[in-house]
């Protein structure tokens, strides 16, 4: 995963600890002679599959086992592929895909591609259940609710529990609505005291970038990470507000203030534009740490920094790409001005009406995090090093995402 240098530096939160590659584990990895070759194969080999499941009950794990090198194929059904006898053994799949943690991952993040209704839907209440929902699928959910035919397939998917399952949603939706009328997307960070956080369900992640990939650095070897506990990470990059609540409650003096810096997180850069909303930048590691400590006794949470493969593998939230949004990142996907290689470097920032944007103005990843390419750069707990989690090598915090 390409790397982009950056204007300063921001936190990223992970909070309390409870503890993807874009093909469905176990996919076949031969190159078919195109790629409608191989989607014609895939389909043939899903709709056989599911001919040979029985028309009532559940599937077999066998079966189920079978079912999951061929889960891309599955989601992209549509009602004329997947109608009346099919239908039934499609819907009793997705129960047991979604036991799995990497079939949880990918159905998120394919979510919105899903063109089947009746099997998007059964996604939606089967990902909901398993604490998988983003806001996307709460908000689909909910509205599904409304409808009477969907209603009846969501109680014939959850009965006998369609009532407690209704009352879930329609929380969880208030909360979103809530949410989003007290954050916005432009002044999150000023009007929210605390992070928003995000629940990223477990999963394994190819870390590292392929020799091919253009601006490839030489650190980036590739290596199979798997995080076998489920985690919340912060929603947006903590803001200038959050930071100065905590600065005003402990009467905290950052690094860059005590060595006294002619900049510090009060005022970055000459000319770099900041509001409480935007994130906070000149902030050390130590001075990122004594902001996590501060907000776990704040809450009565667990928050720290996340560890490099965390980041990686919520960045990528499910894509293989050089970027989460695909192999090129563009100013309508980031705030970014790509300093690498500059002479100038922070001389020529300080010179130009440059800054970062306030927190939430792009669009988010399919996990919901925003800013994870541009903006900032942000904090990761461990040290660089080969190894994953390896704090033997320099004594250095690695520091991943920014522009």
């Amino acid at each position: 995963m390409t790397r982009r240098r950056v204007v300063g530096i921001a936190l990223l939160l992970l909070g309390q600890v409870m503890g993807c590659d874009q093909s469905p584990p176990g996919a076949d990895t031969t190159t078919p002679a195109t790629a409608a070759e191989k989607a014609r194969r895939d389909k043939e080999a899903v709709l056989a599959m599911l001919r040979s499941v029985p028309t009532s009950g559940l599937p077999s794990e066998e079966v189920i086992q079978r079912a999951g090198p061929h889960l891309a194929a599955l989601l992209l059904l549509t009602k004329d592929d997947c109608h009346g006898d099919d239908l039934y053994p499609a819907l009793a799949l997705t129960a047991g895909l979604c036991q799995q943690a990497e079939h949880r991952q990918y159905a998120v993040a394919h979510f919105g591609e899903i063109p089947h209704p009746d099997i998007q839907l059964s996604w939606a209440v089967h990902l909901f259940n398993q604490g998988a929902a983003s806001p996307e699928i709460v908000t689909f959910l909910s509205a599904a609710l409304q409808s009477k035919e969907q209603s009846q397939l969501i109680a014939l998917i959850v009965w006998p529990n369609i009532a407690d399952f209704k009352v879930r949603v329609n929380q969880q939706a208030a909360a979103l609505d809530a949410s989003d009328s007290v954050a916005g997307s432009s002044n999150a960070g000023q009007t929210v005291a605390f992070p928003e956080m995000v629940r990223i369900t477990a999963g394994t992640i190819q870390m590292g970038s392929p020799a091919t990939e253009e601006g490839r650095d030489t650190d980036e070897t590739m290596k199979e990470v798997a995080l076998s506990k489920d985690f919340y990470l912060g929603k947006y990059e903590v803001t200038v507000g959050q930071f100065r609540r905590f600065v005003e409650d402990t009467g905290y003096r950052t690094e860059h203030e005590r060595e006294g810096d002619d900049y510090d997180w009060r005022r970055p850069f000459k000319n770099l534009r900041q509001g409480d909303d935007h994130p906070v930048l000149a902030v050390s590691w130590h001075d990122a740490t004594a902001y996590c400590e501060w907000l776990s006794k704040q809450t009565g949470q667990s928050y720290r920094l996340p560890t490099e493969s965390e980041w990686e593998y919520a960045c990528r939230a499910g894509t293989t790409t050089a970027f989460n949004v695909g192999n090129t990142l563009t100013k309508q996907d980031a705030n970014f001005a790509n300093w690498e290689g500059s002479t100038e470097g922070l001389a020529a920032l300080s010179a130009t009406p440059l800054g970062t944007t306030s927190v939430g103005s792009y669009k988010p990843n399919a996990f919901g995090l925003y800013d994870m390419h541009g903006n900032v750069f942000e904090w990761c707990s461990d040290y660089y090093g080969d190894a994953v989690g390896d704090n033997s090598g320099e004594r250095y915090h690695v520091v991943r995402g920014g522009s």
